[in-house]
């Protein structure tokens, strides 16, 4: 019943920061209570095949918005390229030297607005130099440790400011575009990772804390970066309960980290969320650039109005 421990540990994500780690393998945990349920199936074993199975069914449940099964709701008229918004985010990992690598990308992307995490002081020159003629708006803080961040875009900003939330003091961007006469708030966000209970109750609270900013201002947001979680959390409900929907829903899973590990065991820890009135319209993983992170590319829209199936 090994195949158990993982989602059935879940459940208590939102109490012990242990426990939550085990969300964030429900892909993998949900293969491998299939291959259980078929082997109690096959032995005869059915008291243990039947709890096997309602753990399996409810795993499933959780993960079944996030497959492309489906036509999505589009607007009713076709959107031009100037409607469409192109977005880059990754975490370049603060000791990858591999610089071209990343900045090719860029080029070859040709994203409207990238966000870059892990930026130190060498990322911050080089990226300052290749970049500066083709985004004209950037804001960049780069640290010593593996918190700094910078935006660039080709898309008007007001202007961008840097917001500290919470214990962790580690910095985040918020920006406002104006797009199809609508605001929308942006925030490029990196909370700590939850390697202990201090960390992860530290990226808790700033996770909180962004979520009650986003429900105060009341517009349109997205938000985009390295969340050090995946969306099955307990602590990502914050962001849901703020209006903010996964950008992966019904597109597939985009697992980025870590790259080191074979691809079925990498988990999606890097996101674009989006609230009601902004549309993802496609997202994929793109190549690796010597980071621990592969870069996630998302396309996406604001709607004027309705959108109409």
């Amino acid at each position: 019943m090994i195949g158990l421990a993982g989602p059935i540990a879940g459940l208590f994500g939102g109490q012990d920061w242990r426990f939550d780690l085990a969300n964030h393998f429900l892909v993998q945990e949900t293969l491998l209570l299939f291959v259980t349920s078929v082997v109690l199936l096959a032995a005869k074993r059915f008291f243990r095949f039947f709890i096997s199975l309602a753990v399996l069914l409810l795993c499933l449940g959780t993960l079944w918005p996030y497959l492309p099964l489906g036509q999505e709701s589009l607007p009713s008229t076709p959107l031009t390229e100037a409607q469409k918004v192109t977005l880059l985010v990754l975490n370049v990992h603060r000791e990858n030297t591999a610089y071209e690598k990343t900045i090719q990308l860029i080029e070859k992307t040709n994203a409207d607005i990238l966000v870059l995490m892990e930026i130190d002081k060498l990322w911050e020159k080089e990226l300052a130099t290749a970049l500066k003629e083709r985004y004209p708006i950037s804001e960049s803080v780069a640290r010593d440790d593996n918190f700094g961040i910078a935006l660039y875009s080709k898309v008007a900003m007001k202007k961008i400011d840097t917001v500290y939330m919470g214990k962790a003091v580690v910095p985040s961007l918020r920006t406002t575009l104006v797009l199809e006469g609508k605001e929308v708030v942006f925030w490029a966000t990196h909370p700590l990772p939850p390697v202990s209970v201090d960390y992860w109750l530290q990226r808790n609270e700033q996770l909180l804390l962004l979520a009650g900013k986003i429900i105060k201002d009341g517009r349109p947001a997205i938000v985009a970066g390295d969340l050090n979680s995946t969306p099955w959390s307990s602590w990502m409900r914050p962001l849901k309960n703020a209006g903010l929907k996964d950008g992966s829903l019904g597109k597939g899973f985009h697992p980025t980290w870590p790259t080191v590990w074979p691809a079925a065991l990498r988990i999606p820890i890097d996101h674009v969320f989006a609230s009601d009135g902004v549309k993802i319209l496609s997202k994929k993983v793109l190549e690796d650039v010597g980071s621990d992170h592969l870069p996630l590319w998302t396309e996406w829209t604001v709607f004027s109005g309705q959108p109409t199936a």
